[in-house]
């Protein structure tokens, strides 16, 4: 989006903390403010440092923390393309902004943690909660399996499951034919 509120297409050719280089048919004026919204990255927002036809590069300005996630998600990509391997997810995923949500156990622990990314089939957080792969678990009010454990967090996938009010277990739910 441009300086005058104007929306093109375009291609991130270069993405760091401290710039992004678009290849787009239309730029603005050198120095006007460029918002790009980046797929697995998000929102940068900087000035036109450097243009010339069918490209512009942007000076970015980001928070430290903000500086933070950009650095995680750019490591992220290039760690899923060193390995070859595309995102297997069938749905996609939307970055948000750290928020905290509460994490809670079937025992009934609870423990604030830090939603990085999530869409509607699971979410991604930071946390030192102790929990085991497949154990089930509450995001604030989704019922979700731990799919993955990593140092400081865990994926979740969300499920549908009720608990067994006598045994006060979680039994699996019954699908509909």
């Amino acid at each position: 989006m441009l300086d005058d509120g104007s929306e093109h297409p375009c291609v991130c050719i270069d993405v760091s903390v401290g710039g992004v280089r678009l290849r787009a048919a239309q730029a603005g004026p050198w120095g006007s403010r460029v918002v790009a919204y980046i797929d697995g990255i998000g929102r940068l927002e900087g000035y036109i440092v450097r243009r010339a036809p069918g490209w512009f590069a942007l000076e970015t300005r980001v928070t430290p923390r903000k500086g933070e996630r950009v650095e995680e998600r750019i490591a992220w990509i290039r760690e899923s393309e060193a390995i070859a391997t595309p995102d297997t997810r069938r749905l996609s995923r939307q970055f948000v902004e750290r928020q905290d949500v509460t994490l809670s156990t079937v025992d009934g622990r609870q423990q604030i943690a830090q939603l990085t990314d999530i869409s509607k089939d699971g979410a991604a957080l930071l946390t030192d909660a102790a929990v085991e792969l497949g154990e089930r678990v509450r995001l604030d009010n989704r019922r979700a399996r731990v799919m993955r454990v990593f140092p400081g967090g865990m994926a979740l996938k969300f499920e549908n499951w009720a608990v067994d009010k006598a045994a006060g277990v979680p039994a699996a739910r019954a699908r509909r034919a």
